[in-house]
């Protein structure tokens, strides 16, 4: 008997090779914790690129099902899977407890201002969202939400045409074509979860995250229509549903394969 489509959940591994790391708060069996405190944050989708931190004073806490940073925090992905992405998705549900001026950073590659590139909060305002990408020309550009204090879907990509898209809770609020690939060159082993390194040690720490994150999904050859079955997994997962807009594909029931 053939198995029908349409009749399984679909979830991020589903995306195939395309996954580049999946980080999920919900899973136990990923964190590595010693008295609340996570030193390891185990990557879902098989490519080993997980978040560790042996700094005991630089490890983020797990409360509940989310893993909580308090703006000293950072962890350090390895294998650098974030370095070399061109045509690429960031789609995380997280929230902001404290704002800080252009800093925030929920993943980032580098994010010096000649390579690489951040997801971050914008400015003063703590409901102001920037993705920031490194280069010539340098573009940072924004959205901003109701309230950024509470879990939202926070989205980024840019597909391969060297257009970026950002959006909230399934909502599309704007793109930039940034005129030419993110450079990478001359950096290695710096993609970060919570903040940013700005050089190439493991050393040199700026734009840490004070909130909570509770799943990360990134993954490569973007399109619209991958973008939207993620946001709907994550958010029938994590009780978002709602926040998603009329006309969205997935605002009445989750995806499926």
């Amino acid at each position: 008997m053939s198995l029908l489509q349409g009749v399984f959940p679909f979830k991020p591994n589903h995306l195939g090779v395309a996954l580049t790391a999946w980080f999920d708060a919900a899973d136990s069996r990923t964190i590595t914790e010693s008295g609340g405190l996570v030193s390891a944050w185990g990557d879902k989708s098989g490519n080993g690129n997980h978040a560790v931190q042996s700094s005991g004073a630089l490890q983020p806490t797990l409360v509940g099902n989310a893993v909580d940073f308090d703006g000293s925090n950072i962890l350090q992905v390895t294998n650098d899977p974030f370095n070399g992405l061109q045509d690429f998705g960031v789609i995380a549900v997280y929230h902001v407890d404290v704002t800080s001026n252009w800093s925030n950073a929920l993943a980032s590659m580098n994010g010096d201002p000649s390579y690489g590139w951040q997801m971050r909060q914008k400015g003063a305002n703590i409901n102001d969202r920037a993705f920031s990408r490194y280069g010539v020309p340098n573009v940072d550009f924004f959205n901003t939400i109701s309230d950024a204090t509470t879990d939202f879907i926070g989205a980024y990509y840019r597909d391969s045409s060297n257009v970026s898209y950002i959006r909230h809770d399934g909502n599309a609020d704007g793109s930039n074509s940034d005129g030419g690939p993110i450079p990478y060159t001359g950096l290695s082993n710096r993609s970060a979860i919570g903040g940013r390194y700005n050089t190439n040690d493991w050393v040199n720490i700026a734009g840490q995250l004070d909130g909570a994150i509770k799943e990360i999904i990134v993954f490569e050859n973007t399109s619209l229509e991958k973008v939207q079955k993620v946001e709907g997994y994550i958010a029938w997962k994590w009780g978002l549903e709602a926040s998603l807009p009329v006309g969205h594909p997935y605002k009445t029931s989750p995806p499926t394969v």
